[in-house]
């Protein structure tokens, strides 16, 4: 089982941060490759249906959602990426340097039809592309 994790800094308040990558079914407000998302149910459980914007689509269920540790969890249903039993997490923490952020996306997998580095390097390049995004989105917006 391959394992990768992406940690960032984000210029903004966590519960700034939160608000905006808390939203399960809204990812493609701040992520680069997601043209469409939206979410089907509440909570665990949740389906969260993405149009990449290749086109490709992909299905992900939401497993865990901490409002209050702000991390949820999530696992692939369907779409073309060469992984299986992918599940990953995605946490916002205060950052040493108050009123940043920390950012981190972790996720395990098996590689399917391609070599596990070039599956890790895959995953790696889509979490940092959400994160480096992220931190653009936010350090555009005013300070309150």
């Amino acid at each position: 089982m391959s394992k990768v994790q992406v940690i960032g800094t984000i210029p903004a308040d966590p519960q700034a941060v939160w608000d905006v990558v808390g939203d399960f079914g809204a990812i493609a407000k701040w992520h680069p490759a997601i043209a469409e998302s939206r979410a089907e149910g509440a909570g665990p459980g949740a389906l969260r249906r993405l149009t990449l914007v290749n086109g490709d689509r992909l299905v992900e269920r939401l497993e865990e959602f901490n409002d209050g540790e702000r991390y949820y969890s999530y696992s692939l249903v369907e779409g073309p990426l060469p992984v299986g039993d992918y599940y990953a997490t995605l946490h916002v923490r205060a950052a040493y340097d108050a009123p940043s952020s920390t950012i981190e996306w972790t996720g395990a997998f098996t590689a399917k039809d391609v070599p596990d580095t070039e599956a890790e390097r895959l995953i790696q390049s889509i979490y940092q592309a959400g994160i480096d995004n992220l931190r653009q989105l936010l350090a555009a917006k005013p300070r309150s």
